[in-house]
């Protein structure tokens, strides 16, 4: 049953049984406190979890948890009477207001402090240096909220702190030097922030880090630091969607043989100049399941044959980057990717290994945007986990293979803008989960079913509309534009639709003949209209 946060207080009051100074100084500032907040639900604050510890020796308020209770105010009070906390959890809660109020000079003070966690709030304003005395302090957690300015080097001195998260936030200017004091540190969020300087090289002498996160800073401009490769614990180092990443990925990264997740996805807007190759010694790394360099500047580099080896990988981007060569018969070595993207690339060449049915965990397979030859292997049909299939504008020729029908989990398909000839099966109607389907700019002749969304414009089929299209009640958007479409517009087929959630049709440019069907004037109340 909640307990009224006053009456733990008075519960709390029983239990002192001396009327000591400090004690009734810290009952003051746990009043006080009560007083300041509420819930997102009503003026007064029920505390189902309640959690308040002391001492067992000293009876000193050490531990305070209101994480989760959506609590509304400030909590000057806290720091103000309670200044032999070790322990503050007030995340995911509505506390707002600039750090100079709510978190005060005074909070030099807390000198036992260890554990501070106050992520998902309504901070702002900047990180004060007074941080910097809590010299105890080994977890500061103050990520998703709207905190400013820059990064105070005196985080550099607390000598035992293993965790500084401070991602999604708006901080500026630079990571400070002194970060690599921090000989304890293990884990390092600035991500989603707007820092504007490089990665320091003193990073490299944090060699308790495991984990890195300093992706989503538009303004971050950094080259990667060769001292990573002093990280003998590093296992993640994220750096996705930056502005401009310069220079090498450094062969020093060998030397993290513990890494598992390494990420450097570049900005879509800006013109990347990370030089090639990548380096053997990335490659070789036993413990690697998550490579990503995705949208980089690699052009004319060679797919490394070393690729191909990395077997443990799990997910594999290299997507626009540049890459050129075939892709080999070794893939179906990799069994246990799950996601595979070297779409965008422009120059790998070649055909599609039969072999790829071996990576029987595949849930996502990219090659878009390439220059791939021959037909769809038959043997596509066995990624029975697939669900996104991206083999847009490559030079594929031949039939559809009757044996995607297998996929029985897929929910994108594209194809356009290839060279495939013959009918399409009507048979991958029966892809309950198909949702996207792109056929356009094809050579296909025949008849076509539809799905939730249908565009099969620009040129790729010929012939009458099927009235079977009303089979497709989850039918939201059909585009059959610039074909050769012939014969009436089959007002069978839209009387159902329109029934449902149809939105948007696309049927000009063809060789239709007759009137527009009245229900899809006056039935089809949510199609849209031009």
């Amino acid at each position: 049953m909640a307990i009224k946060l006053f009456q733990c207080f008075l519960l709390l009051l029983s239990i002192l049984c001396c009327t000591r100074a400090w004690e009734v100084e810290e009952l003051n500032a746990l009043l006080a406190f009560k007083e300041s907040v509420t819930n997102h639900s009503s003026s007064s604050v029920f505390l189902p979890n309640w959690r308040v510890s002391s001492n067992n020796n000293t009876g000193h308020v050490q531990e305070l948890n209101f994480s989760g209770w959506m609590l509304r105010g400030n909590f000057n009070s806290l720091f103000f009477g309670l200044t032999h906390l070790t322990t503050i959890y007030l995340s995911a809660n509505a506390i707002q207001g600039e750090i100079p109020y709510n978190i005060p000079i005074e909070m030099g003070k807390l000198l036992k402090l260890k554990y501070m966690k106050l992520r998902d709030n309504f901070l702002s304003g900047n990180i004060r240096k007074e941080f910097g005395c809590l010299k105890d302090l080994q977890v500061l957690s103050l990520p998703n909220n709207f905190l400013t300015g820059p990064l105070p080097k005196e985080l550099g001195s607390l000598e035992q702190l293993q965790l500084l998260a401070l991602g999604m936030n708006n901080i500026t200017g630079e990571i400070p030097t002194e970060l690599g004091m921090l000989k304890r540190l293990e884990i390092l969020g600035l991500d989603y922030n707007s820092l504007n300087s490089t990665i320091p090289e003193s990073l490299g002498n944090s060699s308790s880090l495991v984990q890195i996160h300093v992706g989503q800073n538009p303004l971050l401009h950094p080259k990667i630091p060769t001292s990573l490769g002093q990280l003998k614990n590093l296992e993640y180092f994220s750096m996705f969607d930056v502005t401009s990443v310069s220079g090498q990925i450094p062969p020093e990264v060998g030397n993290c043989t513990k890494l598992q997740w390494f990420d450097i996805n570049g900005d879509f807007s800006i013109e990347q100049h990370i030089n090639g190759p990548i380096p053997l010694s990335l490659l070789q790394i036993p413990s690697l399941t998550t490579l990503g360099l995705y949208h980089l500047n690699l052009t004319h580099l060679q797919l490394p044959n070393e690729l191909w080896n990395m077997s443990q990988l799990q997910y594999l981007s290299m997507g626009n980057t540049g890459c050129e060569g075939t892709l080999s018969s070794q893939i179906g070595d990799m069994t246990n990717l799950t996601y595979l993207n070297l779409g965008t690339n422009t120059h790998i060449k070649g055909v599609i290994p039969e072999e790829i049915d071996r990576c029987e965990r595949l849930m996502h397979l990219s090659l878009d945007g390439n220059m791939l030859s021959g037909h769809i292997p038959h043997s596509l049909g066995k990624l029975h986990y697939l669900k996104y299939l991206k083999l847009g504008s490559n030079g594929l020729s031949g039939e559809i293979p009757s044996s995607l029908v297998q996929l029985s989990n897929l929910e994108a398909l594209q194809l356009e803008n290839n060279i495939f000839t013959g009918k399409m099966p009507l048979s991958l109607g029966q892809l309950k989960s198909l949702q996207l389907l792109y056929l356009f700019n094809n050579k296909f002749v025949g008849r076509m079913k539809g799905l939730q969304k249908l565009d099969i414009s620009a040129k790729s089929f010929e012939g009458e509309m099927l009235v079977e299209l009303a089979n497709f009640t989850s039918l939201q958007l059909l585009e059959l534009s610039k074909n050769n479409l012939t014969g009436e517009i089959p007002w069978e087929a839209f009387e159902t639709l329109c029934k449902h959630n149809f939105q948007t049709l696309g049927m000009e440019r063809n060789k239709l003949v007759g009137h527009i069907p009245r229900v899809l004037l006056e039935n089809c109340t949510k199609l849209e209209r031009e």
